[in-house]
């Protein structure tokens, strides 16, 4: 009991900060902890990743709240961490596409990037499949195209916004996770 209040009462600071509702940010704890697996007490300091996140252009926690559900489990299967999921889904939203998009298709990403015939075909280029910013820094390094990406199985065609917005810019992906890493405190200065 003792974990829910502290989550709770993590979840209602969130709210107070007047970033968001009391429901959302319930929800999103919610999602955290039973999605991702993060444990009560680093709740705060993952809500300052994601307040950053949003802050510089990613998506909100109304947004996080209502996408993140389906996303979570497949992210903690492919042992992606919340902090690489929000810095992916902040870079999609840069690029210009809608929040709910960019969870969706950050999804279909992270399901193909474990399949092992996808892995065999990164291997085959000498990319080494090591988690999500890794692997995608490794292709943007190769210089694939769009349509190489998507013949990779990595994305789908109607899914390609995506990729293309993580492999153009690989930099924005690594300094966006940069700020998220820097982001202790982000809520307390919010509320004052």
């Amino acid at each position: 009991a003792g974990n829910i209040l502290e989550v709770l009462a993590t979840a209602y600071y969130a709210a107070k900060a007047g970033i968001t509702s009391l429901g959302d940010a319930a929800k999103l704890a919610g999602i955290l902890v039973r999605g991702f697996g993060i444990e009560a007490d680093a709740i705060r300091p993952t809500l300052d990743g994601l307040f950053v996140a949003a802050k510089n252009g990613g998506a909100t926690f109304a947004e996080l709240a209502a996408g993140l559900g389906d996303l979570a489990p497949v992210a903690k299967a492919t042992n992606t961490p919340v902090e690489q999921v929000a810095a992916a889904i902040q870079v999609m939203t840069r690029a210009g596409l809608e929040a709910p998009a960019a969870i969706s298709q950050l999804q279909q990403i992270l399901t193909r990037l474990a399949a092992p015939e996808t892995v065999a075909q990164l291997r085959g280029l000498g990319i080494e499949a090591g988690g999500l910013v890794s692997t995608l820094a490794q292709i943007s390094e190769r210089g694939l195209s769009l349509g190489e990406i998507v013949d990779l199985g990595i994305s789908s065609k109607r899914a390609a916004a995506g990729v293309a917005a993580l492999t153009t810019d690989a930099s924005a992906l690594s300094i966006a996770l940069g700020k998220i890493g820097d982001s202790s405190g982000a809520l307390d200065k919010a509320s004052e």
